[in-house]
């Protein structure tokens, strides 16, 4: 089993770094690969404050969701397939879920 698989030789400069150029180079791939394998993906952005995570983060999952059932619709023999998904963000010591409207499960900070 294959549990970590990275995209090698993709360098994004900042001049690239649209979000549609983003999702085509990265996530589209994985996308394709569920539906294919019947496999998981996980999608994790990483960066400083303000550095556009979350901007493109939303334009992902919108693409992403799209093209999921685009790709299942057009397969009947995956008509019964179930599709599970969690959005969550992690941030100053708790992990939010962003599908549930509950609080944060928090965690301890070690400095």
């Amino acid at each position: 089993m294959v549990l970590l698989s990275f995209v090698d030789g993709v360098i994004l400069t900042h001049s690239q770094c649209s979000t549609e150029v983003v999702y085509e180079s990265l996530v589209q791939p994985l996308v394709q690969s569920i539906v294919q394998t019947g496999g998981r993906a996980t999608v994790f952005a990483y960066g400083q404050t303000g550095s556009g995570k979350t901007h493109t983060m939303v334009g992902i999952q919108a693409m992403a969701v799209s093209d999921l059932f685009q790709a299942l619709d057009a397969q009947p023999a995956l008509a019964d397939v179930q599709v599970l998904c969690c959005l969550c963000c992690m941030c100053t010591c708790g992990v939010y879920f962003l599908l549930l409207h509950v609080l944060p499960w928090t965690f301890s900070c070690q400095n």
